[in-house]
């Protein structure tokens, strides 16, 4: 039975504006990660992981995270399958919300998405995501969590943009880049994650 080595970590965050509001300074990144393995059909948890960044103004720039390594994991599977990587940005102000997220994702029965950019609105279980190529490149999506937008329900924190894909297994490759994009919905924070994975 062949055996597979997940991991990764945050390279860095690049910042092409920044804001926290009116005289309240630079923002607080916090990136929440949840990496998944999935057959098509059923989806099991992986590990997750929390990054928060120290932001620099002026703007554009680039910052690090406090932890960059991300979920690691030694997998001895018989068939066929996929990672699947779900990322959410938030900009930290309270921090509950920072921490409801980063709790649904480890209960991801509770998450659905689909395309930000889907004239369409047909939300997908993550087990779904690895089952068609488009996407196999870091894609921005909506996210449900129990039944309510992420964006919406956000109080204590600014929710900023969350980012699914599906990573087929690559043992060929030491390491894949993801850039992972989010920009808010009122366009004031503008941030790509770039992300080294092993899979």
């Amino acid at each position: 039975m062949p055996a597979h080595y997940f991991h990764g970590k945050i390279e860095r965050l690049e910042i092409a504006s920044g804001h926290d509001g009116f005289l309240r300074g630079g923002p607080d990144p916090v990136l929440l990660v949840g990496v998944y393995i999935t057959d098509g059909s059923s989806l099991r948890i992986l590990g997750r992981s929390v990054h928060r960044f120290a932001a620099r103004a002026p703007f554009p720039s680039n910052a690090s995270a406090d932890q960059s390594g991300l979920a690691v994991g030694v997998l001895e599977v018989s068939t066929s399958f996929f990672y699947v990587g779900l990322a959410i940005a938030i900009e930290e102000d309270g921090g509950k919300d920072v921490q409801r997220l980063y709790g649904a994702l480890e209960h991801h029965a509770k998450l659905t998405v689909w395309k930000a950019d889907a004239s369409e609105i047909e939300p997908l279980p993550l087990s779904s995501v690895a089952r068609t190529p488009p996407w196999y490149a870091p894609t921005p999506v909506e996210l449900v969590v129990d039944g309510a937008p992420a964006a919406e329900s956000c109080r204590s924190d600014k929710f900023i943009g969350a980012v699914c894909w599906a990573m087929p297994p690559r043992p060929d490759a030491p390491v894949s880049l993801y850039r992972l994009p989010f920009l808010a919905a009122n366009r004031k924070n503008d941030w790509t994650a770039v992300l080294a994975v092993g899979h």
